[in-house]
């Protein structure tokens, strides 16, 4: 017996031991994700932080299950749980209410809320502005005020307060100056903060909260229709209380997860991680939210939208029956009546169709003599169009045209009828060009193109055409309309060239900025290579073997002034010497230099026009665009042999000669005296014309290019202008028109001043750069000054109001911090007798045409000699 009974505990025990198993591997078989929505009323983020620890509580609680958090917002929440995408929601309670009724789901139990005072399971709804609005008080004085809710859905952040508002007579939509949604609770709050809102609605405990959290003031606020203190709620509310989010099954989860779930959630504590990040103390069993039904059914929001309506499936669900009956024997007397009106509308008819047929032998006569008269009409009208009208068959020939057409093209109206379309047309000058167009027009009905019409006299002029297919004496046809757009061609020529010459003159500008800048700083350069030069060459002896050096050094710098000017030209500014210029006594100087630029088979010509009327203009840059164009022309001529003719002379130029140039920047008619090179070389197209003076385009040995834009820049900067012509194979001629003067040429002996002269005194060089400053010094002291020096006009103006024995100041017009003129009229201000020579890379009528009237007292431009510096000093001294 003991043995049975020990055999029969151990078959029990292996027994539970295989059921457990099996039950084990049996759930673990049939476990899946568990979904739970959650209402994310402060963000995504915000309810993940919260919530996801919940579902890790379920999980540890629930070993079976996975959960899963998926926050939703406002406009998600229900589509998810319509489409069966979670299992458990948590939301607000306006909300639940709405899946309730719509979804079915089922609440398991409501949350405790834990704050900074304690566990509720209720909570209310705040209405609240800044502590510093004097003008809102109560819920009236929000009439005209803007308010930002939560959301339209959101029950503490808006309907517990929509019900308050309303109670209080007011409507939002009507009453409000608007009324704006703001996603989240603390948006809200940020918002009123903000003054984007004048007044904010949210939940109770937001704004304790937030200021728990260091992200607003309490005081700040101030609660509108605050509720009294009962002692059982302690946060601010504005409204009445209404119980806390559920926890709400969803109608396809099974009842014995929903119960282990509420099992579990009852049993979630206060010091759970889950219960923390939630910010709850637990859950309980769900309330009553009769309250909730009740404020929406108030508002008529939700599943209550329609509460109250009287709807035709209520009355018929009724009074279906007496409906029926009465809409039977209304049918019937409708139909009893229906078939006495037909009888009595079939011979009102009959009288009708006997009075049409008379009325249409009326129209029918009528017809007839209105299409008389509008055959008139268009006759008249077609007749006396001031555009040529014509209309010819489909093969071409013209049957009809109106007084206009064989009059514009010297034809009478029987020579004209005589003709086709290919008479007329000198573009459509075949049988197959004209088919082929009809048949353009057979397809599109209507079209408009340009041509060139033909006069019997053999000219032609451009014309519009519209032409559309018509009916002709029952025949297809094609009419024309002819417009003659001369004019209009000539204009859109003129448009052309203008916008060509603006697209050039914009290029130019463009470049001339950056060679003027280049040309600035590069006279900076050789301001200190020529003075350094010329000291040495002062201080040594002639027989020394330097002297030969320091000669070929200032040759070479006087090459690069030279180029510095050529790029002073191309940017516009480039008249540094202007004078009364002889252009036949400096073409005579270049003689030798420009026979041995050029090509051994060029033969050099020149025809000058004796007297010449002077021009003012810069020797040096007259003398590059005169060598710029033979050494052009030479290359045109290449390895043959050829001509190159300069040519000077005077012509008296009116607007419309001067209107096809280059350069034409509304030049004035008057005398010019002019300089032509002409050459016998390869020629140019039209597409090498148009780039001509492009920068950087060249067509070197096979046309012009090289220079020009420097001659473009050069002409620009005298006022003059250019005019070309040139053919394939047929040679170049390049004509540079200068105003004339009317002053005698200026002759110079080109011999510096040698003498001795020395002066005293202190002088102040202001210049930013290092390398000028050094090299004025070493001169100033050759010439027995004392000398202090500044790098900026900051740094100048402070060591002038420290010392009150300066002579003199030497400016430079750019630099940085503060240039030239304004530290000019800064010293002007401190001592208004102040001496201030003003020195620059610049010509002088550009640059002290600023200072005109305000007391300069010299000018030196850069790059300059000791002898041009004592020259300067000299005349401010004296």
């Amino acid at each position: 017996m003991t043995v049975y009974l020990r055999t029969y505990r151990l078959s029990m025990v292996l027994l539970l031991v295989v059921i457990a198993f099996a039950t084990v591997f049996s759930t673990a078989a049939v476990a899946h994700d568990i979904h739970i929505g959650v209402l994310a009323h402060r963000g995504k983020e915000t309810a993940l932080r919260m919530w996801t620890p919940t579902a890790a509580y379920l999980a540890r609680t629930i070993p079976e299950h996975r959960f899963e958090i998926i926050p939703l917002d406002f406009n998600q929440i229900g589509p998810a749980v319509g489409s069966g995408q979670v299992d458990f929601v948590i939301s607000n309670p306006e909300i639940y209410v709405n899946l309730e009724a719509q979804y079915r789901v089922s609440r398991i139990a409501t949350l405790k809320n834990m704050t900074s005072k304690g566990a509720y399971k209720e909570f209310g709804g705040v209405i609240f502005t800044r502590a510093d609005r004097k003008d809102i008080k109560d819920i009236h004085d929000l009439k005209g005020k803007s308010v930002m809710a939560v959301e339209a859905s959101s029950l503490g952040g808006w309907t517990m307060a929509w019900r308050e508002i309303k109670a209080a007579g007011l409507d939002p939509y009507r009453d409000f100056a608007g009324l704006t949604f703001g996603g989240t609770h603390d948006d809200v709050v940020y918002a009123v903060r903000d003054r984007k809102a004048d007044v904010g609605t949210i939940r109770s405990n937001t704004l304790e909260r937030m200021s728990d959290e260091g992200k607003i003031k309490r005081e700040d606020y101030y609660v509108i229709n605050r509720q009294k203190d009962d002692g059982e709620f302690p946060f601010a509310v504005s409204t009445r209380l209404y119980p806390e989010w559920p926890f709400a099954k969803v109608r396809h989860t099974s009842d014995d997860l929903a119960e282990s779930v509420a099992i579990a959630l009852y049993k979630q504590s206060a010091d759970d991680p889950a219960s923390k990040a939630a910010h709850l103390e637990g859950w309980t069993i769900p309330l009553d939210y009769e309250l909730v039904h009740m404020l929406m059914k108030e508002l008529r929001i939700g599943v209550y939208k329609d509460y109250g309506k009287i709807t035709i499936k209520s009355v018929m669900r009724q009074y279906g029956y007496w409906f029926v009956t009465i809409l039977l024997v209304l049918a019937m007397y409708w139909n009893y009546l229906l078939r006495k009106r037909v009888r009595k509308r079939t011979l009102s008819l009959q009288q009708e169709l006997e009075e049409r047929r008379r009325l249409e032998q009326q129209l029918k006569l009528l017809s007839e003599e209105a299409l008389v008269a509008s055959e008139q009409r268009f006759k008249t009208l077609f007749e006396n169009l001031a555009d040529p009208v014509y209309i010819s068959d489909m093969s071409g020939k013209i049957v009809a045209a109106n007084a206009q057409a064989s009059t514009e093209l010297g034809y009478s109206n029987e020579e004209f009828l005589a003709l086709g379309i290919l008479d007329l047309d000198a573009v459509h000058t075949t049988p197959e060009k004209i088919s082929e167009h009809f048949g353009n027009l057979s397809k599109f009905k209507a079209m408009t193109f340009e041509t060139i019409h033909r006069r019997k006299d053999g000219s032609q002029f451009p014309v519009e055409v519209n032409v559309r297919l018509v009916d002709f004496d029952g025949q297809p046809a094609v009419m024309g309309v002819a417009r003659n757009i001369t004019e209009r061609k000539q204009a859109e020529e003129e448009r052309l060239m203008m916008e060509q010459q603006l697209l050039h003159t914009q290029k130019l500008e463009s470049l001339g900025v950056l060679a003027g800048g280049i040309a600035h700083d590069f006279n900076n350069i050789l301001t200190a290579i020529i003075g350094n030069a010329d000291l040495a060459l002062m201080r040594l002896n002639k027989e020394s073997p330097a002297v030969d050096n320091l000669q070929r050094i200032e040759q070479s710098a006087s090459r690069a002034a030279d180029l510095a000017k050529q790029m002073l030209a191309y940017s516009g500014k480039g008249k540094f010497m202007v004078e009364s210029l002889d252009i036949n006594k400096l073409v005579e100087e270049m003689l030798h230099m420009l026979e041995v630029s050029i090509s051994k088979k060029a033969v050099l010509r020149l025809n000058f026009t004796k007297p010449l009327p002077a021009v003012e203009a810069d020797a040096t840059q007259i003398r590059q665009i005169i060598m710029n164009l033979v050494i052009n022309a030479s290359e045109a001529i290449g390895d043959k042999s050829g001509i190159i003719a300069i040519t000077t002379g005077c012509m008296d130029c009116d607007d419309s000669y001067l209107k096809d140039v280059w350069l034409d920047e509304n030049l004035s008619g008057g005398l010019y005296s002019y300089l032509e090179v002409a050459d016998s070389g390869c020629g140019m197209d039209k597409d090498v014309m148009e780039k001509l003076f492009d920068p950087f385009f060249t067509t070197k040995f096979t046309g012009r290019g090289l220079g020009m834009a420097a001659v473009l820049g050069i002409v620009r900067g005298h006022h003059g202008a250019i005019k070309v012509y040139s053919e394939p194979g047929k040679g170049s001629s390049f004509k540079i028109l200068f105003p004339a003067s009317g002053r005698p040429a200026e002759i110079f002996n080109g011999e510096s001043d040698r003498d001795e002269w020395r002066g005293s005194g202190t002088v102040l060089l202001v210049d930013d750069e290092e390398t000028v400053r050094g090299i004025g010094t070493e001169m100033l002291k050759e010439l027995g000054f004392e000398v202090i020096t500044a790098n900026d006009g900051r740094a100048g103006l402070d060591i002038f109001k420290s010392k009150d024995d300066i002579a003199f100041v030497i400016l430079d017009l750019t630099m940085p911090h503060m240039d030239g003129e304004q530290c000019f009229c800064e010293l002007r201000r401190i001592k208004p007798d102040v001496k201030v020579i003003l020195s620059s890379g610049y010509n002088e009528n550009e640059v002290t045409q600023k200072f005109v009237g305000k007391g300069l007292s010299g000018f030196i431009q850069k790059p300059y000699r000791l002898s041009v510096l004592k020259e300067a000093v000299k005349a401010v001294i004296y």
